[in-house]
């Protein structure tokens, strides 16, 4: 079964998941996991969040059914959610999960200027 993948980790984790993220296959090569910037406040980014979609027995869904020990530093600062892919897939279930958690999508106020 494929199932859509939500993370999101506090600005301070962002270098760590990133590089987590690459050390375990997530990604092909060093890159901006954790790209999407989301806020607590209103006023500044205050975490970072990643979608994506995995097989249930891969090994991004094991991080979280039986973590390695080196993962469970990130593990104990993320949040995350998994749900069947058919359920809801991408911004829904990004969206959902962030309100869930006081976060909102950041708005750059300088970017509309």
């Amino acid at each position: 079964m494929t199932l859509s993948v939500v993370m999101i980790l506090p600005d301070a984790a962002k270098s760590s998941g990133n590089s987590f993220a690459t050390a375990h296959g997530w990604q092909e090569a060093q890159g901006d996991t954790f790209s999407v910037p989301l806020t607590a406040d209103g006023t500044s980014v205050t975490h970072w969040g990643t979608h994506a979609s995995a097989d249930d027995n891969g090994p991004l869904a094991r991080m979280f059914t039986a973590p390695p020990a080196e993962a469970l530093p990130l593990l104990s600062v993320m949040v995350h959610s998994l749900r069947p892919y058919d359920e809801t897939w991408g911004a829904p279930h990004f969206d959902e999960v962030a309100a869930a958690n006081g976060l909102a999508r950041w708005q750059d106020q300088d970017a509309a200027l």
